[in-house]
């Protein structure tokens, strides 16, 4: 997975400790998307990490107001929080002012963006077409198959999933114990 991803080898053991201790391949993709290193290999730029995430894990650029959206987010931005103004006083008090709320500071992680793409359903449109039907099944799945395997992948949030219940069809079967 993370040479897929970045395309050398890990320069630790996490990967593989936590992938031991069951922890999903959602999650270590994601761990590895937001951490430095995948980062530094977009040249440290917010449009260039955006754009390679979406060809890695989706297979597709990210349409212009996407990648707009996203870098937007990934530098931060003020943002107005509105909040109810003090009920009006009677007699003798100021009254409230007429916009109540504040300004705060709002900015998406890294870690955050990689876990909205490993978790949508795209990605596990992705992971059905690319992993399952096309690396395990030797085959372009149907439209069909694609959608249903994504919605089962939605509901048990892991695309692991959705290969191990590739392993109990017949065709699994007969193309593992056939030479390619």
């Amino acid at each position: 997975m993370y040479d897929g991803l970045l395309g050398t080898s890990p320069p630790d053991g996490t990967v593989v400790q936590n992938l031991d201790a069951d922890y999903s391949l959602e999650s270590q993709a994601a761990y590895i998307i937001g951490g430095s290193a995948y980062f530094a290999r977009a040249d440290n730029n917010n449009s260039t990490f955006v754009t390679n995430v979406y060809r890695q894990l989706l297979q597709r650029d990210p349409a212009q107001w996407e990648r707009d959206a996203a870098v937007e987010e990934l530098n931060g931005y003020w943002r107005w929080v509105s909040q109810p103004c003090p009920p009006e006083c009677f007699v003798g008090c100021e009254p409230p002012p007429g916009d109540c709320g504040w300004w705060e500071w709002y900015q998406k992680s890294r870690d955050e963006f990689a876990w909205e793409i490993v978790s949508s359903h795209e990605f596990h449109q992705a992971g059905a077409k690319m992993l399952v039907y096309g690396k395990h099944l030797r085959r372009d799945g149907t439209a069909t198959e694609i959608e249903n395997l994504a919605y089962y992948m939605d509901s048990t949030g892991r695309v692991l999933e959705g290969a191990v219940s590739i392993l109990r069809l017949d065709e699994f079967y007969n193309k593992s114990i056939q030479p390619w």
